[in-house]
């Protein structure tokens, strides 16, 4: 299966912030329909640094989802990356996929 980690930036570029009922309402209305048999979701703390060379620092969410390798998946995956940066006016959300053997037991 494909094991896709993806991280949200809370912190809006106008100062505002992705706040608990934004997060759950986009889970609701982006994730859970496409995902409907399950992904993790954790608090997380990050940093980057911007391209002026600033260390920007911010809460963000971390979404893990083990899912079929293949190209629904991908879409899927980047139609919510896509709602996510439109939605929040957000630069970028990471994303990092490997390949794993998963077994629920």
């Amino acid at each position: 299966m494909r094991v896709s980690e993806l991280f949200f930036g809370r912190s809006m570029p106008d100062g505002g912030y992705v706040g608990d009922i934004d997060w759950e309402q986009f889970l609701e209305q982006q994730v859970t329909p496409r995902f409907p048999r399950g992904f993790t979701v954790l608090d997380a703390y990050g940093q980057y640094q911007m391209s002026n060379g600033l260390i920007a620092r911010e809460n963000s969410k971390m979404m893990i989802v083990a899912a079929d390798d293949t190209a629904d998946t991908t879409a899927k995956l980047d139609a919510i990356i896509a709602a996510y940066k439109s939605r929040f006016r957000q630069q970028a959300v990471i994303a990092l996929e490997r390949r794993e053997c998963v077994a629920i037991k």
